[in-house]
C-alpha cells in the first residue's frame, strides 16, 4: 500500500497548480514521480561525466 507524505500548504498548492497548469499529469503523484525520474537521470549523467573526467585525468 502506498504511503502518503505530508506536504506543507505551499508545496501542496504549488503541486496542484502545476498539475492543472501543465496538464500533462493526472495528479500530484505523477508529477512527483516524473520529477524524481528526471533527477535520477541527471544523477546518473553526472556520475558518468565524473568517471570520464577522472579517466582523462588519469585518476582511476
Amino acid at each position: 500500500m502506498p504511503t502518503q507524505s505530508t506536504l506543507t500548504e505551499s508545496n501542496n498548492s504549488w503541486l496542484n497548480a502545476n498539475v492543472e497548469k501543465i496538464g500533462d499529469y493526472a495528479n500530484k503523484s505523477e508529477l512527483i514521480n516524473d520529477f524524481n525520474e528526471n533527477q535520477y537521470d541527471s544523477y546518473l549523467i553526472n556520475i558518468n561525466l565524473s568517471k570520464k573526467t577522472a579517466e582523462k585525468m588519469g585518476t582511476t
